[in-house]
């Protein structure tokens, strides 16, 4: 063992030699060749192995291994490695580039990683979120970074592809944050999936008091053969898959001798699918109520329904809907004679997703 008091000369150069060193913290172990003066002083125990320009670099931490290119230390047992790393935990692994970690008992091996001050994670990728508590046990980062060529990498933005929580409310939880419905398509039958992907997409809309002025929820149409819609709702799948789409609605009408027609639209932005309802009353008596009344989309005077009857109706069908695309759903209906009274007093419309692709 040299003797605590050696001070080393820039000169001296004799590779692959070592030479242990006191420099106010206990023995520790450096390159002959190393000119200590830009370096902090070395920690009890160290092995420091590393090069580089900047100043100071070097560890202060006791127990360790340092072995890179302008590397900056202060933890304990700490293996430090790689280009432009900032270790500054205890029992940490830090190797990659312009990576730093300031929590205990961690890895961190990539590029622009930061741990700010988690305990036992490992971290691992590039440009990692930051994120709010430590609570991530596991943490791959894939963000973006300037040039692999820089001599020290900054982080452009930060993103997560997988985590691992392992602390707090969600300790046990694993997600993918950047993970979508498409990507898991792409990659094909052996892609792990996400529960957005394994949720089956449900929506669905019923009557409401959506117009201005309107004071009902039923809704009566006293034109000839002129439509108007009752409800109607807008879906964009995330997916491309076989839907199942659903009507349902009440209704009557004051002529028997008349019908009542219903009408399911699908539109897409390019074509309309159509699908026509024809249903002839069977009892028009009884006592009606008043309700609003709608011609051109616009509420009109309250009139009385004339009859009691109240006929509910529900059709289903299967249709492929493709993702991205948004279909626009609707229900109108009118009657086949003017002053019918014709008449919807409740209706909902739902799609479920049925298969997963």
């Amino acid at each position: 063992m040299a003797d605590s008091s050696i001070i080393f000369q820039a000169d001296s150069h004799q590779p692959g030699s070592f030479i242990d060193v006191n420099e106010g913290s206990g023995i520790g172990t450096v390159l002959r060749r190393q000119d200590r003066t830009d370096f902090n002083s070395i920690g009890y125990g160290t092995l420091d192995m590393s090069d580089g320009d900047a100043i100071p670099r070097g560890t202060v931490g006791q127990v360790g291994f340092v072995n890179g290119y302008n590397l900056l230390g202060d933890g304990y047992a700490q293996l430090l490695l790689g280009w432009d790393n900032i270790g500054n935990g205890n029992y940490c692994l830090v190797n990659g580039i312009s990576n730093d970690t300031f929590g205990g008992g961690c890895v961190v091996v990539g590029a622009a990683l930061s741990n700010q001050g988690g305990n036992a994670m490992g971290i691992f990728g590039q440009a990692n979120t930051l994120p709010a508590g430590n609570q991530y046990g596991l943490q791959v980062g894939n963000g973006t970074t300037s040039s692999i060529g820089s001599r020290v990498l900054n982080a452009i933005t930060r993103s997560d592809a997988f985590r691992v929580y392992n602390r707090g409310a969600n300790n046990g939880a694993i997600e993918a944050p950047s993970i979508t419905n498409a990507i898991i398509n792409s990659v094909g039958s052996k892609a792990l999936v996400s529960k957005e992907y394994v949720d089956k997409i449900y929506r669905k809309v019923q009557g409401d008091l959506i117009r201005v002025g309107q004071t009902t929820i039923p809704l009566m149409n006293q034109q000839n053969n002129v439509f108007e819609n009752y409800i109607q709702l807008s879906l964009t799948p995330t997916v491309s898959d076989n839907f199942l789409i659903s009507l349902a609605y009440l209704w009557s009408m004051d002529i028997g001798s008349q019908n009542f027609i219903g009408r399911l639209k699908v539109d897409d932005g390019v074509t309309t699918e159509t699908i026509d309802f024809i249903q002839e009353p069977k009892d028009t008596g009884g006592l009606g109520i008043l309700v609003d009344t709608l011609a051109g989309g616009v509420i009109g005077a309250q009139i009385n329904t004339g009859t009691s009857t109240r006929v509910p109706e529900q059709f289903s069908f299967n249709k492929d809907l493709i993702a991205g695309t948004t279909y626009t759903i609707a229900l109108d209906w009118a009657g086949t004679a003017i002053n019918s009274e014709a008449t919807i007093y409740q209706a909902q419309i739902w799609v479920e997703q049925k298969t997963i692709i």
